[in-house]
């Protein structure tokens, strides 16, 4: 089946923060997103000269968009990075609704913990 193009959009608000939306083809993310979202912190790490925590930052984004992917039923996961005084936030959400009975969202979110 072939695969629709993947955009990868960069917004940029106030300070040094861009956020982006890692789109795929079709539900859920697409195995690519982590590997966008690696390429979009790399460029946005260099544009900001902040090489030094490229590794762990790439390790960071690759491990939590892999874990976004994973759980979410939407096409669409959400990652954020933002710089400030020396350390680097990094957001992934997914478009995982959270479960209306108590039970199933304990069992869930030790699902979830456990991949992290």
């Amino acid at each position: 089946m072939p695969q629709s193009p993947v955009h990868l959009t960069p917004t940029t608000g106030r300070g040094s923060r861009r956020t982006w939306p890692t789109a795929s083809p079709s539900p859920p993310a697409a195995l690519t997103s982590p590997s966008l979202a690696r390429a979009a912190t790399h460029a946005f790490l260099a544009a900001h000269h902040l090489a030094d925590i490229l590794d762990p930052a790439l390790q960071a984004v690759g491990e939590l968009t892999a874990a976004a992917c994973r759980f979410t039923t939407d096409a669409d996961i959400y990652v954020s990075l933002h710089y400030r005084g020396d350390a680097l936030r990094v957001t992934v959400y997914d478009g995982h609704a959270p479960h209306a009975n108590h039970h199933l969202a304990a069992v869930c979110g030790v699902r979830r913990r456990a991949t992290l």
